[in-house]
C-alpha cells in the first residue's frame, strides 16, 4: 500500500513538472511569435496559455491584441466573454489591451477593442465611455474629449474630473467662453 501511493505520489510530481515546462515553452513561443509579428501563430500560443491559466490577465491583453492585428473582431469579443467567466477585473484587462497596443505602436487597437466592448456589452457603456474619455485626452482629440466628458457630465454634473476634461477640450478648439465657464463652474464646486 506505502508502495502504490509513494509511485502515486512520484508520478504526480513528473507530471506537474512535465505540466510547468509545456506552459514555459508555450510562453516563450507565443512572446517569439509576438514579437516577430506572427499574429495567427501568437493568437493560437496565447490561447493555449489562457486555456492553461485563465486567470493570468496579461495573456488576455496579448491574445486581444494579436486578434486585433488580424482584424479578428469575434475572437477579441470571445476573449472578453472568457475573461469575464474567469473573473479578470475590467481594468485590469483594459490597461493589459492598452499597454500591449501601445507597445507596438498601435494605439488605435486599444480605441477599436473598447468601442467593439461597448458595442456587444451595453451594461459596460458608461465605464468604457470613461475609458475612451482618458483615451481621447490623452491622444488630445478635442472634439471626441468634449463629446464622452458631456456624455459622462449627463450621469455625474459636477465631477470635477470630466469638467476638466471638458474644459480642456473646449480650449483646444478656441472655444474660450464656454472654457472659461466650465471652470468657473469647478471653482465653484
Amino acid at each position: 500500500m506505502k508502495r502504490v501511493k509513494l509511485i502515486i505520489a512520484v508520478l504526480l510530481c513528473a507530471a506537474s513538472i512535465v505540466y510547468a515546462t509545456d506552459y514555459s515553452k508555450i510562453e516563450s513561443r507565443a512572446t517569439r511569435f509576438f514579437n516577430q509579428q506572427e499574429w495567427a501563430s501568437a493568437s493560437a500560443m496565447y490561447d493555449l496559455m489562457i486555456d492553461s491559466k485563465p486567470s493570468v490577465c496579461e495573456n488576455y491583453g496579448y491574445a486581444i491584441v494579436s486578434a486585433g492585428m488580424r482584424n479578428d473582431t469575434l475572437a477579441q469579443i470571445s476573449l472578453m466573454d472568457r475573461s469575464l467567466n474567469s473573473h479578470i477585473p475590467l481594468d485590469t484587462l483594459f490597461q493589459s489591451v492598452k499597454k500591449v497596443s501601445f507597445s507596438i505602436g498601435e494605439s488605435s487597437l486599444y480605441e477599436d477593442f473598447l468601442i467593439r466592448v461597448k458595442a456587444q456589452y451595453q451594461w459596460l457603456a458608461r465605464g468604457i465611455d470613461n475609458y475612451l474619455l482618458e483615451y481621447y485626452a490623452f491622444r488630445n482629440n478635442a472634439p471626441q474629449v468634449i463629446k464622452y466628458s458631456k456624455s459622462m457630465l449627463d450621469g455625474a454634473a459636477d465631477n470635477i474630473k470630466f469638467l476638466s476634461y471638458l474644459a480642456n477640450g473646449l480650449m483646444q478648439e478656441g472655444q474660450t467662453t464656454e472654457a472659461v465657464e466650465t471652470y468657473q463652474k469647478i471653482l465653484s464646486i
